[in-house]
């Protein structure tokens, strides 16, 4: 059974401050980085079991790149919800990093 991928602004966010910095060496770095972060998610829809690290939070690293993701799975649902795409030395608290309900989630993200 193939799951479905959800991101949250935060990943997304993420994900472009990574692509960002990496155009920054070199524009194929950037598209490789990209790469990378779909291969990995694309993954995780067949084989989203990793152990848990924290709470319901799993983790899977990003080949070849030093970030890892953060996701929860929704076996009711059938979807993966990514919280973010961390650069693995990062300090790993932030506004999403202990959050288990999305609806939490999102409505903290429209207050702000």
């Amino acid at each position: 059974m193939s799951f479905k991928i959800l991101l949250f602004p935060d990943a997304i966010m993420d994900i472009q401050e990574g692509i960002d910095y990496y155009k920054l060496v070199s524009n194929e770095l950037g598209k490789k980085f990209l790469f990378q972060v779909n291969n990995t998610l694309e993954e995780l829809k067949e084989f989203p079991f990793y152990e848990l690290r924290y709470d319901n939070v799993r983790m899977r690293k990003v080949k070849v790149f030093p970030y890892v993701i953060h996701f929860v799975v929704n076996e009711e649902k059938n979807i993966i919800e990514i919280y973010g795409v961390r650069f693995a030395l990062k300090n790993p608290e932030s506004s999403w990093f202990f959050k288990e309900d999305p609806e939490l989630y999102e409505s903290e993200r429209t207050e702000n």
